[in-house]
């Protein structure tokens, strides 16, 4: 089984303000033309997260992001070894609710 991360840091002092596990069923969606609506985990709780970036970087976010989910979903009943990859946005904003 495959296991993705998203890491997201702040644009120049590079912290990290976000390190969550993808995993099946999250949810991602374009709330507007550049902005992108995900759930994910910050220390340990769900959390909703909005990013505000230009409509391409949106549009290639949410490929990115959706691609990695499916192929979770699709390997979550098989057997294959486990292997870790980290998938880095990194995005001028984000805001958690």
């Amino acid at each position: 089984m495959t296991f993705f991360f998203l890491v997201m840091r702040l644009d120049k002092s590079f912290r990290v303000i976000l390190n969550s596990p993808i995993f099946p069923k999250m949810t991602v969606e374009r709330a507007t033309d550049r902005s992108i609506r995900f759930g994910a985990q910050d220390e340990s709780q769900l959390r909703v997260f909005i990013i505000k970036a230009s409509a391409v970087d949106c549009s290639n976010f949410c490929k990115e992001l959706q691609s990695r989910i499916e192929i979770i979903e699709r390997q979550q009943s098989s057997s294959t070894p486990v292997c870790y990859s980290s998938f880095s946005i990194d995005f001028l904003f984000a805001v958690c609710f």
